[in-house]
């Protein structure tokens, strides 16, 4: 099912100085019109669906059919529509359904503030985005800048239990030397480096300390 739109302009046409029932047939074609402005309707349809008698549907067809020197709109002489097989075809439809189908001051108001409430929608939903990003982030750089420094005696039982050969107070010593930073980033799991120094000695034996961790 198609549509068209419909606003204010549609009063300052010449088709409203006709009678309201020629009125009615006309609002009533644009209602039924498809997305091509094709109205697929008998004449008795057509009178069923205004709800006005068949003699003024054959009337108010016979304008539309006729030239209108006095259309907003040129083409087409002013008609505005021609037959079909099956119905009738509004010859301006393209402009009722475009956005620029009324420059009356009322209409381009309205869509003025349409647009102004899409974009303010549009940015607040930005700004809710970023600001859980930002929040995020903010989390996320919290976690990196802490900073976990043990004693030498949590290093030293550590080491034991591990049954390594990381000398704990080189361990320690080592790191404060540092900040208790391992590749310019806070150190967040010290056992994390035990574990690497025990390789690293393992496979290099005893360390002078001066690991570039």
């Amino acid at each position: 099912m198609g549509f068209t739109k419909l606003d204010s302009g549609i009063i300052y046409s010449s088709i409203w100085g006709e009678s309201s029932d020629i009125r009615i047939v006309w609002v009533t074609m644009l209602a039924m019109a498809d997305q091509n402005g094709n109205v697929m309707a008998s004449v008795p349809g057509l009178s069923r669906a205004a709800c006005v008698p068949v003699k003024i549907v054959e009337e108010a067809l016979a304008k539309f059919l006729s030239p209108d020197r006095y259309s907003r709109t040129p083409d087409n002489d002013g008609k505005r529509i021609s037959t079909i097989d099956g119905g009738w075809n509004i010859l301006n439809h393209g402009l009722y359904r475009s956005h620029t189908y009324s420059d009356s001051a009322d209409a381009i108001r309205m869509r003025m503030n349409r647009a102004e409430r899409r974009r303010t929608r549009s940015e607040h939903g930005e700004h809710s985005a970023s600001a859980s990003v930002s929040a995020s982030v903010s989390v996320s750089s919290s976690k990196e800048k802490e900073i976990v420094i043990p004693t030498k005696k949590e290093v030293e039982a550590y080491c034991n239990e591990r049954g390594n050969s990381v000398d704990p107070e080189k361990f320690v010593s080592y790191y404060e030397a540092h900040g208790w930073q391992s590749n310019g980033k806070p150190v967040s799991d010290w056992k994390a480096l035990i574990r690497y120094w025990e390789s690293s000695e393992r496979k290099d034996g005893d360390k002078s300390g001066g690991f570039n961790f």
